[in-house]
């Protein structure tokens, strides 16, 4: 992603303030393999299901800027380039000239991405007894997973559990996705 940010930082240049960028980011690992996956696999057949299954949540994981394509999904790729006319485009980039402006849009953004997950499977069952009464909080509560930089740039970041089966089966792979969504300066060095 250096080269993205170097370019935005070049669309930058001449403009004589500072303006913002959203970058995000999803790392995900693979923390529990369903045990169906093993039906009829011995030595280098259960490593080659487990590498199947790991590649597939790689596939998903990036980082990308707000208003570029995000990897690996459809619905994301929509989302991140969803929003309002804020900040400046530049190149498919977006740059926001105001600091508050592109705080609230990235928690915008957090809630919409960290809402509609590249998964397509439920939350994990153990993740939270009480998640339906949680659901309806949750808007509310986003804030709670929200800090700021001394400069005052927002970072928010929350990891969550879910079930994946990259081949749309019945398989419940256990999947922990670290979502952050973070204001960057784009300055010209």
């Amino acid at each position: 992603m250096p080269g993205a940010k170097r370019k935005a930082q070049e669309a930058a240049a001449g403009q004589g303030d500072i303006l913002y960028l959203i970058q995000c980011s999803r790392k995900s690992c693979v923390e529990e393999y369903d045990e169906d996956l093993y039906t009829d696999c011995y030595g280098e057949d259960r490593d080659a299901a487990e590498d199947e299954v790991e590649q597939a949540v790689r596939r998903l994981d990036g980082t990308w800027l707000y208003n570029t394509p995000a990897p690996g999904n459809k619905q994301q790729t929509a989302s991140s380039g969803s929003g309002t006319n804020s900040g400046t485009s530049s190149g498919g980039y977006k740059l926001f000239r105001d600091l508050e402006a592109a705080n609230k849009h990235a928690a915008a953004l957090f809630k919409e991405l960290f809402a509609n997950p590249p998964f397509d499977a439920a939350a994990s069952d153990d993740e939270d007894e009480d998640e339906e009464e949680e659901e309806d909080e949750e808007a509310d509560q986003t804030a709670f997973y929200g800090s700021r930089t001394a400069d005052g740039r927002s970072t928010w970041q929350r990891a969550r559990r879910y079930y994946f089966d990259p081949n749309w089966g019945d398989m419940q792979n256990v999947v922990n996705s670290m979502l952050t969504v973070e204001v960057v300066p784009a300055t010209v060095c």
